[in-house]
């Protein structure tokens, strides 16, 4: 009964990402996927199924994006339960610091956290992520931060490319 219970916690998990996924790609429907994602998490966030905790963290990072894409800042809360639920997992922390370095980049110059980041990273590779998202809402920004945070995405997808 148990195991026939978690396959259909975690169908749900899966499902309320999905949703939140595609609310995210479609035009003003940001703030829903939000809150989708807010769903999810706080539904989810004291599973002991790793299964459905990969799905809480998944939920977070793609939140974070989308908070740092929508100009939304993100919650203490929000990003020490990513981290609590990664912890060492190095796929997870990659793009983690990525969006980190990203978001700072709008405001000012990150070439160290780059190369520490390239070090850090080096054997680490992206697993399912696309750059379009970021790549759109740095076009929004201005003169020299577009053109800073559109360098870093090109690197970050060199970075994706030696896969």
């Amino acid at each position: 009964k148990e195991s026939k219970e978690n396959n259909i916690l975690e169908q749900v998990a899966k499902a309320l990402y999905n949703k939140g996924v595609t609310l995210g790609e479609m035009d003003g429907k940001v703030e829903e996927a939000i809150k989708v994602y807010d769903e999810l998490i706080e539904k989810f966030k004291e599973s002991k199924e790793n299964n459905i905790l990969e799905r809480v963290a998944k939920a977070l990072l793609n939140k974070i994006e989308t908070n740092i894409i929508s100009g939304n800042t993100n919650s203490k809360e929000d990003l020490d339960l990513f981290l609590n639920l990664v912890k060492e997992n190095k796929e997870e922390l990659l793009q983690f610091e990525m969006l980190k370095i990203l978001e700072k980049a709008k405001d000012s110059n990150q070439d160290e956290k780059i190369k520490n980041w390239q070090i850090e990273f080096k054997d680490t590779k992206f697993r399912d992520w696309s750059f379009d998202e970021l790549k759109t809402w740095a076009e929004t920004l201005q003169d020299e931060a577009k053109e800073r945070v559109l360098r870093y995405i090109n690197i970050f997808e060199k970075h994706k490319s030696l896969e």
